[in-house]
């Protein structure tokens, strides 16, 4: 089982390193806030497996007993990665969803941050007052309720996400959100009951992994074909001012194709959404290249976003 273990360990940093490196090529290319957050909550992922990793490795494959130093050590990390996990996914949703930092998502977002303050805190206090003592149990009872509130941040954030999932427009969004929502689902009850009826450590920790193996094959499989393929990743249809359909005489047809073709449709699905034809769509896309002077979706993309400048 432990062979499995690593494997599966290693399988989930590899796809978690990809999946994150992919996240962020696609920000510094787009610059949308939600593929920066999401990229974030990846890697922070991605981290808290290497950090978990390397300290199993560290207490039970070096010393064979649980070393206290080694403790204190993981529970610092933990505390800051977990909230850091929980901090990235609610601003990535409230991002994709388009929902602003009210008051009470302020301090659901504070709370996770309180908590993990106050157990690494108490973790570094009772280590340099104990170095030899293992944790209280009330540190571990800190940690576990972090557990618990990114659990919640999960559910609700992903029921947010789901019942907005109709007024996201790009329809590869759409899907791959949907996956992930099923991920989650799953997840989070089996989770849930695995560590309070059997709080096997080894068990708890493999399928969380597989659980991160499975968001990250979602979202490289959906990274990709919009890093290598695809033109500009969006959550909605672009904003185009007026002041960019003025400056290059972009008529009310043209700008409703620009609208979808920016929001990832393809043309098929822009002469459906359009009722028109594929060779409209087509014409209407060559005068709109023409007008702009640019030869790209992403020479377009940045041309609508200057003139909102």
């Amino acid at each position: 089982m432990k062979h499995i273990d690593i494997f599966i360990h290693f399988l989930c940093l590899l796809s978690g390193i990809v999946t994150a490196l992919l996240g962020f090529l696609l920000y510094f290319k787009y610059r949308i806030k939600a593929i920066r957050d999401y990229a974030l909550f990846i890697f922070s992922t991605t981290l808290t497996v290497l950090a978990t990793t390397l300290l199993n490795y560290l207490t039970y494959f070096i010393t064979m007993n649980p070393v206290p130093a080694f403790q204190t050590g993981g529970t610092i990390l933990f505390g800051l990665l977990i909230t850091f996990i929980n901090h990235a996914f609610t601003m990535f949703a409230l991002g994709i969803t388009n929902k602003k930092l009210s008051l009470p998502r302020k301090l659901m977002l504070a709370l996770p941050w309180t908590v993990g303050a106050g157990a690494v805190v108490s973790a570094i206090v009772y280590y340099l007052s104990n170095p030899a003592a293992a944790h209280p149990k009330f540190i571990e009872i800190m940690a576990a309720s972090q557990i618990f509130m990114l659990f919640a941040a999960f559910v609700i954030y992903s029921i947010l996400i789901s019942i907005n999932l109709k007024k996201i427009e790009n329809p590869d969004l759409k899907k791959a959100l949907k996956a992930l929502a099923v991920v989650f689902i799953v997840y989070i009850p089996l989770q849930t009951a695995m560590i309070i009826l059997k709080p096997d450590m080894l068990y708890v920790m493999m399928s969380r992994n597989l659980f991160y193996i499975a968001i990250n094959l979602v979202s490289v499989i959906y990274a990709a074909k919009y890093f290598f393929i695809k033109a500009p990743l969006v959550s909605e249809r672009i904003e185009i001012a007026e002041s960019f359909t003025a400056k290059y005489g972009i008529t009310a047809r043209e700008k409703d194709v620009i609208g979808l073709l920016l929001g990832g449709y393809a043309i098929k699905q822009i002469a459906s959404e359009l009722d028109c034809s594929f060779k409209t769509v087509n014409n209407h896309i060559y005068n709109v290249y023409r007008k702009t002077g640019v030869t790209s979706k992403m020479e377009l993309l940045n041309c609508v976003k200057e003139s909102r400048i």
